[in-house]
This record gives structure tokens, C-alpha cells and sequence, in this order.
């Protein structure tokens, strides 16, 4: 799945497959970040060094995104190298969907 996105495909379907991997890696954190925060006492002499993983993330992923769009913007000619940064874009988010769909079938 990713180690062919990012070793064997088109250096476009790379770009558009880390975007992606970025874009949902900051939503992700933020919900994470949201929920495992009613598990801390709120206490900022007690913070758990998982909140600050996602301290730290919150404020770092921003950037990561910006990058990439970044690097999008600097790779793409033309449409046909926008639908091959979607279509890597869009192998990435299929393989979180069935990652995520895996793991839900295992816990139900």
C-alpha cells in the first residue's frame, strides 16, 4: 500500500498520496487531542506526555500541510499532473479507509 505509493508509483501520486497523508494526520490529531483531554486532570503540572505529543502536533501539522501544498502547487503543470496528485492522493485515503474499517471489524 504506502511503501508502493511512495517507492514505486509516479512521483506525482507521491505527492498527492503525503498531502493527503498530512491533511488527515492533522484532523486526526486535533480529534485525538480533543477526546484523550478529558483523561487529563486539566492540571498543567500533571500534563502526560501523550497531550504533549499532541501539544506539539498542533502546532507543527499546520506547517506540514502548507508544505505540501507547497509542493503540489510546485509539481503541477498542468491537469493531468492534478489527476495524478489525486489519484495518489485518493490511493492514500483508501488505504486509511481500510485500515480504519479493518480495525473496527476486529473490535466489533
Amino acid at each position: 500500500g504506502l511503501r508502493f505509493l511512495y517507492g514505486e508509483s509516479a512521483l506525482l501520486n507521491g505527492i498527492g498520496a503525503q498531502y493527503a497523508l498530512e491533511f488527515q494526520a492533522d484532523n486526526m490529531l486535533r480529534s485525538l487531542r480533543y477526546a484523550f483531554s478529558y483523561l487529563d486532570s486539566g492540571d498543567k503540572s500533571n500534563r502526560s506526555q501523550g497531550m504533549e505529543f499532541f501539544e506539539v502536533h498542533l502546532v507543527e501539522e499546520p506547517g506540514h500541510i502548507s508544505s505540501m501544498r507547497h509542493a503540489v502547487i510546485r509539481n503541477q503543470a498542468d491537469d493531468s499532473d492534478f489527476v495524478e496528485i489525486f489519484e495518489g492522493a485518493k490511493s492514500c485515503l483508501d488505504l486509511f479507509s481500510q485500515f480504519w474499517r479493518g480495525l473496527d471489524d476486529d473490535l466489533v
